[in-house]
């Protein structure tokens, strides 16, 4: 939005709007707010800049730590194929655990 770029120093903004303002309601979700309160009258709402950066930051961190255990696991299985085979066969019992713990945060 106009204004946000603006202010790009800013790292939230805040909006209020008539409840019965539906297109801007729509327009301000679209663009990335959250309603944070409501009444009888008025909707507000919020929008944190730089979340998404954040997460682009920890995405690229990510595939560079990905790459590095994918080494790490060449190296292992290099030296000791069957121990690392163990490992990973431990570490993969633990993903399926969290994998179905998230399952169930999902659907709540």
């Amino acid at each position: 939005m106009c204004a946000e770029k603006k202010l790009k120093n800013r790292k939230n903004f805040t909006s209020v709007i008539k409840k019965n303002n539906n297109a801007s309601k729509l327009m301000f979700l679209k663009v990335g707010y959250s309603i944070t309160k409501k009444n009888k009258k008025f909707i507000h709402m919020k929008k944190k800049v730089g979340s998404i950066k954040i997460i682009n930051k920890i995405e690229t961190i990510r595939k560079k730590n990905n790459s590095n255990w994918m080494d790490l696991l060449r190296l292992a299985y290099k030296r000791s194929p069957k121990e690392s085979a163990k490992i990973m066969s431990k570490i993969y019992r633990d993903d399926a655990e969290i994998s179905k713990l998230v399952k169930k945060l999902v659907k709540n």
